[in-house]
């Protein structure tokens, strides 16, 4: 039951994630940068790591058993 909240949590994280670097990748250009994009910039880094914290637990949870 675990690895199964773990994928779940995992895909969640993946979509959440995939919608702020496409936020990102609209944004014109980098030259003044504005609240929105530290804001952007910051979410995608958070589900970055949140996604690979997910993934080393389901890998941990696989070799356990």
């Amino acid at each position: 039951m675990e690895q199964k909240f773990i994928k779940r949590m995992m895909v969640v994280i993946l979509v959440f994630t995939l919608i702020s670097f496409g936020n990102i990748t609209r944004l014109k250009g980098m030259d003044n940068v504005t609240a929105i994009q530290v804001v952007s910039l910051l979410t995608c880094g958070v589900g970055i790591g949140a996604f690979l914290v997910c993934l080393v637990m389901f890998i941990k949870s696989k070799k356990g058993g």
